[in-house]
């Protein structure tokens, strides 16, 4: 019994290196899931190498060139206050990275310690942090994010802020589930009889079996958190002017959506592809690391 536990890491080894080659090959198998890694790949390239190809500043003011149409000089256009919208649809890339990544991070390690304490641990424990879970849920997503904008303040990073506080329990309502299964499997048993704290077995045990799920709901809320918080700036409760974040963008061309189309419609257009993206590229995860569909979220 003694030497369970100590196996796991080579089936964990060779568990990740079989779901990489299930990976290629479903990527393979299905164009979806391909476009879906192309498109995130994209932009990822030109979040990291874009604004070195760009020759405008994207918060440069230049009367003179105010609500340019689409041409050679600037292929998408110019704004009210004459910056490239190209350049600042680069720019934002950026900042949809950094919201995806700062928010999904913040998210999982908040649901994860919450949630495999509540699942682990139980009784009085578990019915205090899930019915504060349960708070939390009660609450459209939406509102409560305002409402936590407006007491911060607005700015991208309360929004970001604001997001992780509402995006939270679902992550916990995972864990504590995958956690609650799991303490019950002979490896945990084992690892309990040879003396091993509890600490040890829930956080060198239990929780990486746990990370898959986590890791299908991490890949399926990228998109959906960047949408989350561009709503946000949409209503001016996240990044203001003159930051060049695409909820801001499309914000701003709004007011002439009928006379310079192009302001609103392409950073649009960069959400809804960046959001499809992230959604098609975590279908072909979720296929790959839970085939069966139990863990569909």
């Amino acid at each position: 019994m003694g030497d369970k536990p100590s196996e796991a890491a080579p089936t964990g080894g060779r568990g990740r290196r079989s779901a990489a080659r299930r990976l290629v090959r479903l990527l393979l198998r299905r164009p979806l899931a391909l476009t879906g890694l192309v498109i995130i790949l994209g932009l990822l390239l030109v979040a990291l190498v874009g604004p070195q190809l760009t020759r405008y500043d994207p918060n440069l003011v230049t009367p003179r060139e105010r609500f340019i149409a689409p041409c050679r000089e600037h292929p998408l256009g110019t704004d009210h206050l004459g910056r490239d919208v190209m350049t600042r649809i680069v720019y934002g890339t950026r900042i949809s990275f950094l919201v995806a990544v700062v928010i999904i991070s913040l998210t999982a390690a908040v649901g994860t310690v919450i949630g495999a304490v509540a699942g682990y641990f139980g009784g009085y424990i578990d019915e205090v942090l899930m019915r504060i879970t349960d708070v939390f849920m009660s609450f459209p997503w939406l509102v409560l994010a305002m409402a936590a904008s407006t007491v911060m303040g607005p700015s991208l990073m309360t929004a970001m802020l604001a997001v992780s506080l509402v995006w939270w329990p679902g992550d916990a309502r995972l864990i504590r589930s995958m956690v609650m299964s799991a303490k019950t499997e002979d490896y945990v048993e084992a690892a309990a009889a040879i003396g091993a704290s509890r600490f040890k077995i829930l956080f060198r045990h239990i929780l990486p079996n746990c990370f898959s799920p986590l890791l299908v709901r991490m890949s399926m809320d990228a998109g959906r958190v960047i949408l989350a918080t561009a709503s946000l700036s949409f209503i001016g409760l996240g990044a203001q002017p003159p930051t060049p974040e695409w909820g801001v963008m499309v914000a701003d061309g709004r007011v002439n959506l009928f006379d310079a189309w192009w302001m609103a419609t392409f950073p649009g257009l960069a959400i809804v592809l960046i959001v499809v993206g992230f959604n098609l590229l975590g279908d072909a995860i979720r296929d790959v690391l839970d085939p069966k569909g139990v863990y569909r979220v």
